[in-house]
């Protein structure tokens, strides 16, 4: 089934990085901020992730960027963009690539994935918090050609359906096809070092702006002492439910 095709993918996937980052300096960080609320302002609910990679090596920051909606009903549940700002003031950068899978969801609420796609979204710099006002950067797809196509989709149901979708996601012509469940980006940031973390992050879901959703401090630090042993790359979960 793709469903654990894609789990087997994303439990490998999740292996090397762990390999990966175990054997990088101190300088690197990792950080996981999480988002849920029961009400989007729809009346549905949404839960996200944003994981986020320093490599002191490259000076690249790896955002990996997951909608963990399950079985959703309407595209103002997906995935459009991400803001950062960041406790060292960057608020420049330049996206060096992306990269999905497409996904299209058909009529009868089953879904093909396809291959692995540049995302077509964007980064803007100099971008304004909308929720908490501070200027930092903004990972966006609203703003591109590419929209309204390409919002990141939450995961199918138990059956490997879309089984809950309505029309605004199942056959719908205009938003498919989607990016299925996850995508990740690479961005240079000037200036962005081991002393960075990412402070306000605010989620935007739906395919025009306004449903934000934002969590105003860190919600994890595993810096690289997973050098030293690979003993507990911690994630406390930072629930911050708004309407």
């Amino acid at each position: 089934m793709q469903r654990k095709n894609l789990a087997l993918h994303i439990t490998t996937l999740l292996a090397i990085v762990l390999i990966f980052v175990c054997g990088r300096t101190q300088a690197d960080w990792i950080q996981t901020i999480d988002i849920a609320a029961p009400d989007n302002g729809f009346g549905l609910p949404v839960d996200a992730s944003a994981n986020f990679f320093f490599d002191s090596g490259t000076g690249d920051l790896t955002v990996t960027l997951m909608n963990l909606t399950v079985d959703p009903r309407a595209v103002n549940q997906n995935l459009s963009g991400l803001f950062m700002t960041f406790n060292t003031g960057q608020s420049t950068g330049t996206l060096s690539n992306s990269l999905g899978v497409e996904r299209m969801v058909a009529g009868d609420k089953s879904y093909t994935d396809s291959a692995a796609v540049a995302t077509g979204w964007d980064l803007l710099g100099g971008a304004i918090d909308p929720l908490f006002g501070t200027v930092g950067l903004h990972l966006d797809l609203l703003s591109t050609g590419t929209s309204p196509t390409h919002t990141i989709i939450g995961l199918p149901d138990a059956k490997n359906f879309y089984g809950n979708a309505n029309s605004s996601i199942a056959g719908n012509g205009p938003h498919n096809p989607f990016i299925g469940e996850s995508a990740t980006f690479v961005l240079n940031i000037p200036g962005l070092s081991n002393a960075s973390r990412v402070s306000n992050t605010t989620f935007q879901f739906n395919t025009a702006p306004g449903t934000y959703f934002g969590v105003p401090e860190p919600s994890s630090f595993a810096l690289l002492g997973l050098c030293l042993g690979c003993l507990g790359l911690r994630r406390s979960r930072n629930r911050h439910p708004m309407a």
